[in-house]
């Protein structure tokens, strides 16, 4: 029971327990040992059993001793228990009274039948089904494991057990009041209210019900009424013309106060709600009236030390803030109904929310459509009367589940909606959030109010690090232009580590002699990043730590600004949610770390927040000299009518003004007051830097171009060695006519006698296997050792085995979609577009690699790694970092060889100037003498 929300007279909370671990796994009192009282340990509830005993997963049971009068025995007695994860069955003296499935929502148990005057014995039996193996069927899901339980990320962050939320014991007369649903209206302003009594004993009700409404914290009525009842179920309305709305800006909360009198005695309660609509008008969203742009984080509910909930007020309050600083206004909770201290601070604070079952990556068996059906049903009237809640999603990327594989899902999406439709018809509800996402099951639609349903987009967009300006303009900028609806990106962002080190530290000696879960696994991560800290000579180029894990955040502020930006150019989307508010186990896509300590990309992504934004928009950053660059002037504004914006940009090269141009006009959601051409007729940079004032706000935007000159390599030749060649002569492949297309001559490698001196580029891949293919490398390795130098280019290593023997490296998967990508290169002579701290960073976006060779290999074999990858595993365990060897080269013999992960031809193709500039620097590392290449800057 939650004071907060609503409260019974007669209510009190049962705070300490006792809990015995069993892992035996005894189905009821009478098989348990007879000392487990004896064994059982002391805990305060809320917790979870990761606190007490880290690592156990079973079946555990809970005692609890109510102490009852005689004279008590004439009220009724039930125990609410608010959430318990994820198997509860409970007894009072030894009787059997219910048993519940489904962690995240409240249920009650009956006690009067079996209560006696003095001592009586409550047991909870608890199971909590662990990742790897079942207890009595149970086995919690995981996205590349999955079973047929709805337990939300437990099987994939930590699968936690218990009584994780209060638990309270509630005596009231024979009628009581059961529920309250609160239905606000604003055109006039009043609400229904549809109302339940409970009975027992089989007391007939007859009665009066009375009720008022306060503002909260106050005593005086805004309006009251009285009704008969004699009915279990009923409604009335009440007109509160005088009542404040509840928005973001005035969070108003209002209580009403209900009191039922009748011959079995008197029951009152109370529910907190607030007066507000929030609807759609097809296109966007609106709240009580007027256009609302959500700008908000995805909410994945892990907790230091607590695991599932913050660990107190302070820890929740944190939290909150975090989001709301971010210039946030929406927290979508995903895949799991929030604890209530969170959602009744998002009441009182006005941070929207966007309401979720615990159902995702689930697999299809004969019970799984009635658990998720019930988490629906649980969810829905447990919230249903809060403010914040704006909106329910009731399934996440569904189309990504095993399910599929026996049963189309439509079905039960549809019936979750009919549900949920039945439940709450004042809400909007979407049927399954990720139309993106594998295949598009629900033609999804947003439904509620009585009112047609509205198509809507609802897309997770994931991009790898870094995409070029046709990738974002075709995934978001240009996304829904042609569709009818409301576009709403429920979810984007990547991933990087925040300071472990830091994190580490707020956790007591004791806990981490304990082994808490959550403090272990961030401490394994720590180790990997240590391993690589030493083990890659990374000392050398930060002299802290902390410098480095700074240095780590660097891409994931820079694709979120990527990202963001583009976000804002698309005047179709009605709100964006990042992935996520804080990191949650191995799923580091957090704006602020696990105890809610801000990252570095927490700055870009609030200063992109604001209400107002300017955006230069150009079709990337860097171009080859010459280039004619389009340029976009936009400014984004999300006020709730379009604003008049004033301003001028000016264009600056070789440190002076070459151009400046003025604007002005209307700014809505995204408004392009601008268009002009630029000419980067020189090498070097060109800054663009523009001012306009909008709505009174002065809002600024700062962009680099950068023009690179032609290549070096233009009219020298190289030998050709690729998998694609034609049989005699020059080089007839697509990437000769590439090269050739750029000026560089090419010779067939097999001519290399005519050609003394000049490097090999090798480009071979697996799938394109000639008859030569294998020889060919056997006659490079010899012409190597004689002093050759070659260069592989983004070549399938793993077929490479005749070139390189036992030092073929194994290959790893790098740049996936939201893991992240941490790459470093510490040679400029190579690489001469890096961010501020030696990140590859989004100038190599376009050709940065998908498989990169294991960087211990290389290290083991003697290579000497010039450009280092690392993403973390995010999947559950283990808790471990990839690390890649983007860039390395090695001697073998008099020679040496480059091999470079890169993806250079595919980025040519796509007329990527920075791809152009690396082949060129690598072409001109190749000429240096071998006794020269030693004096690069190496990183191991």
């Amino acid at each position: 029971m939650n004071s907060k929300t609503d409260s019974a007279t007669r209510s009190e909370r049962l705070d300490a327990w006792q809990l015995y671990f069993d892992p035996a796994g005894a189905t009821a009192p009478a098989q348990l040992p007879a000392d487990w009282r004896e064994q059982a340990v002391g805990v305060t509830v809320p917790h979870v059993w990761e606190q007490v005993r880290p690592n156990y997963d079973g079946v555990g049971w809970y005692r609890r001793v109510l102490r009852i009068t005689a004279g008590e025995l004439t009220e009724t007695w039930r125990v609410r228990f608010s959430a318990v994860h994820y198997r509860a069955e409970v007894f009072l003296n030894g009787h059997f009274l219910i048993r519940h499935d489904g962690g995240y929502t409240p249920f009650v148990a009956e006690l009067t039948s079996h209560l006696q005057a003095g001592e009586n014995e409550l047991l909870v039996r608890v199971v909590d089904p662990p990742r790897e193996y079942p207890v009595e069927g149970l086995q919690s899901s995981h996205p590349l494991r999955q079973t047929a339980l709805p337990t939300y990320k437990a099987g994939w962050y930590y699968s936690f057990g218990g009584l994780w939320q209060p638990v309270h014991v509630l005596r009231t007369a024979a009628v009581w009041l059961e529920d309250a649903f609160v239905q606000p209206r604003l055109n006039p302003r009043s609400i229904r209210v549809e109302f339940a009594l409970g009975t027992s004993g089989g007391v007939a009700v007859n009665g009066k019900l009375r009720y008022h409404v306060t503002r909260v914290g106050e005593t005086a009525s805004i309006a009251a009424g009285e009704i008969s009842a004699s009915a279990a179920t009923g409604s009335f309305e009440l007109a509160l013309p005088d009542a404040p709305l509840w928005s973001c800006e005035t969070p108003n909360l209002l209580t009403l106060h209900v009191e039922f009198t009748g011959a079995s005695g008197v029951d009152a309660r109370s529910w907190r709600f607030g007066l507000r609509e929030f609807t759609t008008d097809g296109e966007r969203f609106l709240l009580n009236g007027r256009p609302i742009h959500l700008r908000g984080v995805l909410h994945q509910g892990g907790f230091p030390r607590t695991i599932a909930f913050p660990q107190d007020e302070a820890m929740a309050r944190k939290d909150i803030r975090s989001i709301l600083d971010a210039g946030c206004n929406l927290s979508r909770i995903t895949l799991r109904p929030a604890s209530m201290a969170e959602l009744d601070l998002c009441d009182e604070l006005g941070l929207l929310v966007i309401g979720e079952p615990p159902i995702g990556w689930v697999a299809y068996d004969d019970e799984i459509d009635a658990r998720c059906l019930r988490e629906v049903e649980e969810m829905i009237r447990r919230d249903r009367n809060r403010p914040s809640v704006v909106m329910w999603t009731l399934l996440n990327e569904f189309s990504d589940t095993v399910y599929f594989k026996k049963k189309s899902p439509s079905a039960l999406i549809e019936a979750a909606c009919k549900l949920g439709l039945s439940l709450d018809p004042t809400r909007l509800m979407t049927g399954n959030s990720g139309r993106g996402v594998g295949e598009a099951v629900s033609g999804n639609g947003i439904f509620g109010q009585g009112k047609p349903s509205v198509p809507i987009q609802d897309e997770h967009i994931y991009l790898r690090n870094f995409p070029s300006a046709a990738e974002l303009d075709t995934r978001i900028v240009s996304v829904g232009k042609d569709e009818p609806g409301l576009l709403f990106v429920s979810e984007f962002g990547t991933s990087a580590f925040p300071d472990l080190d830091r994190v580490l530290a707020n956790y007591p000696e004791a806990e981490r002699a304990l082994g808490l879960e959550d403090y272990q696994q961030m401490k394994n991560y720590r180790d990997e990043i240590v391993k690589g800290w030493e083990g890659f000579g990374l000392k050398r180029f930060f002299a802290t730590r902390e410098k480095f894990y700074y240095a780590l955040g660097y891409d994931q502020a820079e694709m979120v600004r990527l990202e963001q930006r583009a976000l804002r150019l698309n005047p179709r989307v009605a709100g964006y949610v990042i992935t996520q508010g804080a990191d949650a186990s191995s799923e580091f896509g957090g704006i602020v770390d696990l105890w809610r300590e801000p990252k570095r990309v927490y700055a870009v992504y609030r200063e992109l927040n604001r209400k107002a934004v300017l955006l230069l928009d150009t079709p990337g950053r860097f171009f080859s000299v010459g280039t004619s660059v389009p340029l976009r002037v936009v400014v984004s504004n999300f006020s709730e009518a379009p604003q008049p914006a004033v301003g001028w940009i000016a264009l600056l090269h070789a440190d002076r003004e070459v151009r400046r141009w003025e604007f002005s006009g209307a700014a809505d959601w995204s408004s392009e007051l601008l268009a002009a051409e630029i000419n980067l007729e020189s090498a070097g940079d060109w800054a663009l830097h523009a001012e306009a004032s909008c709505g009174g706000q002065l809002i600024v935007d700062k962009v680099t171009l950068r023009a690179l000159p032609a290549p070096r390599f233009a009219g020298t030749k190289i030998l050709l060695m690729d998998s694609s060649v034609g049989p005699h002569g020059a080089a007839r492949s697509e990437i000769g006519g590439m090269l050739a297309g750029l000026g560089l001559e090419t010779v067939k490698f097999g001519n290399q006698a005519n050609a003394p001196g000049l490097p090999v580029l090798v480009h071979l891949r697996g799938r394109d296997r000639t008859l030569n293919y294998f020889e060919n490398q056997r006659v490079l390795r010899r012409e190597v050792e004689a002093g050759r130098t070659a260069v592989f280019v983004d070549c399938d290593l793993a077929y490479l085995h005749y070139f390189f023997g036992e030092d073929t490296p194994r290959e790893i998967y790098g740049n996936g979609a939201f893991a992240g990508n941490m790459g470093f290169a510490f040679d400029d002579a190579l690489f001469a577009h890096l961010g501020p701290e030696h990140q590859i960073g989004p100038a190599y976006g376009a050709c940065y690699p998908r498989i990169h060779p294991e960087a211990h290999d290389v290290q083991k074999a003697g290579g000497e790694i010039l450009a280092l990858h690392a993403m973390p595993y995010q999947f559950g365990r283990p808790d471990t970092i990839e690390w890649g060897a983007t860039l390395y080269t090695k001697a073998y013999g008099k020679g040496r060889v480059w091999v470079c992960s890169f993806r250079l031809f595919e980025a040519i193709a796509a007329k990527d100037a920075v791809a152009v500039d690396l082949l060129d620097r690598l072409l001109e590392a190749a000429k240096v003498a071998t006794t020269g290449i030693h004096d690069l800057k190496k990183i191991s």
